[in-house]
């Protein structure tokens, strides 16, 4: 769904009074829910860092001699726009024969305060470095390509052909989040209910396929 069509959905979930033509010039108490709409999308994608359906990977040539590698140096003008963070459990280097190896991520104190002058022939570690979100890896011998994930940051919905970059499964998150808000401009206690129980299902749906899965390493009992 586009959010004009979610906008329209959440506004019939409650009454079939009006009808939402357009997101982007809607006045009155249609500008009110398509304002909570945009609003509810934005403090979706910031609950949590590790969102898969913000998940970017792009490729990159390390350079041999050259450090450090800015946000915009990696992704380019354009992409850098919806840059949030760096990955830290990536990059992944591929040497001549096809074989992945990943880039260890250390902290930056940690990084400076290790020799990092002697020159290797493949990277196996990197830092990021705080004021800037710069990429620093270690010296290289030769050029090297890494493939490095980012997260990106809240997309804003705002023109009525917009898409949430969400699983289209998941689309209805947003109509129910709409039809809370629906509801109580219209003062309908059952609604409200019915879209926030829905809302709910619907949130632990999206969590339980796009948050990451965390390993659990066993332990042993003496």
């Amino acid at each position: 769904m586009n959010f004009l069509e979610i906008c329209q959905e959440s506004l019939e979930e409650v009454t079939l009074q009006g009808e939402i033509v357009s997101a982007e010039d809607a006045v009155g108490y249609q500008h009110l829910i398509v304002r909570g709409i945009m609003r509810k999308w934005k403090q979706i994608q910031e609950n949590r860092p590790d969102w898969k359906f913000l998940r970017a990977e792009v490729d990159h040539t390390i350079t041999a001699g050259t450090q450090p590698y800015t946000p915009t140096d990696i992704l380019g003008a354009t992409n850098v726009l919806r840059f949030g963070h760096w990955e830290k459990n990536g990059p992944i280097f591929t040497d001549a024969s096809g074989n992945k190896s990943p880039v260890i991520f250390v902290s930056y104190d940690y990084w400076i305060r290790s020799d990092t002058d002697n020159k290797v022939d493949k990277p196996s570690t990197f830092t990021i470095k705080p004021q800037d979100n710069s990429l620093i890896f270690q010296n290289l011998n030769n050029d090297k390509d890494v493939k490095i994930t980012y997260y990106k940051s809240p997309q804003i919905l705002v023109r009525d052909a917009d898409v949430p970059e969400l699983p289209l499964e998941n689309h209805d998150l947003l109509v129910w989040a709409g039809a809370m808000v629906a509801a109580k401009i219209f003062e309908n206690a059952t609604a409200y209910t019915h879209a926030k129980e829905n809302y709910s299902l619907a949130l632990g749906s999206l969590m339980r396929s796009q948050i990451p899965a965390r390993r659990i390493l066993p332990r042993s009992i003496a």
